[in-house]
């Protein structure tokens, strides 16, 4: 999850988000990957000042990738 909220915050900081802008965020994600996260949901949210992450079955606007397992998210303001 460390690698996944850097990431996150990574673009937070590439988009001109403040540690004020709370953020809703749409995520892509393989199955596996999508527990790992529920599993730590409100972690997760934290770390990436989220005040929802909804999960979706279609690409997102900003593409990461970890460990090679593709994501795509949507930070929405």
């Amino acid at each position: 999850m460390r690698e996944f909220t850097r990431q996150v915050n990574a673009l937070r900081k590439e988009l001109k988000l403040t540690i004020k802008d709370k953020v809703n965020l749409v995520v892509q994600v393989p199955d596996q990957l999508k527990s790992a996260i529920e599993k730590q949901l409100a972690e997760v949210k934290r770390a990436v000042i989220a005040e929802s992450i909804e999960f979706s079955d279609q690409a997102q606007e900003h593409k990461i990738e970890l460990n090679e397992i593709k994501i795509s998210i949507t930070l929405k303001k």
